[in-house]
């Protein structure tokens, strides 16, 4: 899966979906003439009884609800915000079983990536660069703004005050967003290579550009990204993930290679493991690397860097896109093969628990989005299907996989005017940040995103959320991660 932002999941998910761009120029026509009926008739024709008469599944899959089109996806709350071709659609999905369009926007370019944050969504189309949509009423979604990149907007990723594009073969481009009716690029990276996946932690964006390799980039002063490692991977790099100080590499032919990054301005390979097929995407998850490699899910133990290992494999029955590991499960997207899921309690000896095949349907398995044991597949003219695990029944079992985060002490404490606080996190997942005072009454929610594994910083100036000053005293701030865990510590802001 060439996502170009890593997103991968948690209660918040983004979707690239592969795009047959000629397929949908064909359409485009229709769709600009009567875009609701066309999404109408779109949804009719994609429809699947629940009879799985047109798909083969298991009973440990229930198919849901199911839309279409569907080229990218993201998931907040009880909405759901797709990509149908030059259309960003919103619908209310607090209800599964039924989902309910509420509300679209037609663009002027097909849709290629979404990131949703606060009251906008920042859409990638293409040529057409950044656009900024304000859903604060989901049933009139409104383009405010947009900013037209030097080169194909492929996919975005937001963290504070700033939009980090993709833009392929024009780089990293870097998007300041705090007026949305006015974005203004205030930075940018362009090197040789096609860059594919940016993953973003703290001061730094780790970029996998396509024949190139891994690039480090200094973002701490947005307006002038600088450069300070770089390491060629071998391959094709096309997927990064970062946790701790190594970042792991998906790297075509070349496999997953491990780099060192403890000193950024000099990234060392420390290992690396040539897999059979094609590592086109991967998701860590403590001391295990889950590698999509064309022909299967690969399951690396990284326990040692320098020596990563093979322990377990499963030859799924298509092409393995992409995969997301949530409790004891890899979800694999799998091209016309559909969703497979992997029990991977034992390493050794991965089994499916469970598929929904896509065979003699119009669809293929490009992304795949995990919410409790909600699977949210979109699989382009196929539609997005919202499938169900029923193997996973409750928190229980959604935690057997061990999960490690930290919520770290202010700095400085006692503060005035403003302090700084930190955390990091072992896997993407939904992050709440919010300040209380002594007597347990919000004063300031700081933090409300999805944010991939990495060290985080935030700083508060001890506002509330009207912007009034607070008074001196007691305060504590609650970092919420998921569903199921919550950190708290206390702090003192002086006048």
């Amino acid at each position: 899966m060439k996502t170009i932002m890593k997103k991968q999941t948690s209660l918040l998910m983004l979707l690239t979906c592969a795009l047959s761009v000629s397929a949908v120029a064909q359409q485009a026509d229709r769709r600009r003439q009567d875009p609701l009926q066309f999404s109408e008739e779109m949804t009719q024709r994609n429809q699947t009884p629940d009879t799985g008469k047109s798909t083969l599944a298991d009973s440990s899959v229930t198919l849901i609800g199911r839309l279409g089109p569907c080229y990218a996806v993201f998931v907040v709350g009880n909405y759901t915000y797709i990509g149908s071709g030059e259309v960003l659609e919103i619908l209310d999905t607090s209800n599964l079983h039924s989902p309910m369009r509420v509300g679209q926007i037609i663009l002027p370019s097909t849709v290629h990536d979404i990131y949703v944050s606060g009251n906008y969504a920042y859409v990638t189309g293409g040529n057409a660069g950044l656009r900024i949509i304000d859903i604060s009423t989901p049933s009139s979604p409104t383009e405010v703004g947009f900013f037209d990149t030097a080169g194909s907007a492929s996919s975005v990723y937001v963290a504070g005050n700033y939009a980090y594009v993709a833009d392929y073969d024009a780089g990293l481009r870097i998007i300041d967003i705090r007026t949305p009716s006015s974005p203004t690029e205030v930075g940018f990276f362009d090197k040789a290579g096609f860059t594919v996946d940016v993953h973003v932690v703290g001061n730094y964006a780790y970029v996998a550009e396509d024949y190139a390799g891994l690039w480090i980039i200094d973002i701490s002063t947005p307006s002038s990204p600088t450069e300070v490692g770089f390491f060629s991977t071998r391959g094709n790099a096309q997927s990064v993930y970062v946790v701790g100080n190594y970042a792991y590499v998906a790297s075509g032919n070349a496999g997953l290679r491990i780099i060192d990054l403890s000193t950024p301005s000099s990234p060392t390979e420390v290992g690396f493991l040539n897999t059979a097929g094609d590592a086109v995407d991967l998701y860590v998850v403590g001391n295990y690397a889950y590698v999509a490699d064309s022909d299967g899910l690969r399951i690396i133990d990284i326990s040692t860097p320098s020596s990563p290992e093979e322990v377990g494999f499963f030859n799924t029955a298509g092409r393995t896109i992409g995969v997301q590991v949530v409790s004891n499960y890899a979800y694999v997207a799998d091209g016309n093969a559909g969703l497979r899921i992997i029990d991977i309690r034992t390493p050794s000896s991965p089994t499916e628990a469970g598929f929904f095949d896509f065979f003699n349907t119009r669809g293929n398995a490009n992304g795949v989005h995990v919410v409790s044991n909600y699977a949210y597949v979109a699989a382009g003219y196929g539609g997005l299907y919202i499938l169900r695990n029923n193997l996973v029944t409750g928190i229980k079992d959604q935690q057997e996989i061990p999960y490690t985060f930290s919520l770290r002490q202010n700095y400085p404490n006692p503060f005035n005017p403003a302090t700084t606080i930190s955390y990091s996190l072992q896997r993407l997942d939904l992050v709440q940040l919010a300040i209380y005072d002594a007597s347990g009454r919000l004063v300031k929610r700081l933090l409300n995103e999805e944010k991939p594994a990495g060290e985080y910083s935030i700083s508060w100036n001890g506002k509330d959320e009207k912007g009034q000053l607070v008074s001196s005293g007691l305060y504590f701030y609650r970092l919420n991660v998921g569903e199921n865990t919550l950190l708290s510590k206390r702090m003192i802001f002086l006048k």
